[in-house]
């Protein structure tokens, strides 16, 4: 994990936090944000090692 995938699990939790707290569900949110965080860092990995095989 790089310096740049290291903030996308908190970044999702805070994004998710902010769409709960708008449908006055912040739990739910953060559940959701979480996953979506945990999701992306993995896409964002595969992409890292795909673009370290081509060089």
């Amino acid at each position: 994990m790089n310096k740049k995938s290291s903030f996308i699990i908190p970044g999702g939790l805070f994004i998710g936090l902010g769409i709960g707290m708008a449908l006055d569900n912040p739990g739910v949110g953060i559940f959701i944000g979480l996953g979506a965080g945990f999701i992306l860092t993995f896409i964002y990995s595969l992409m890292e090692d795909r673009k370290k095989q081509e060089l």
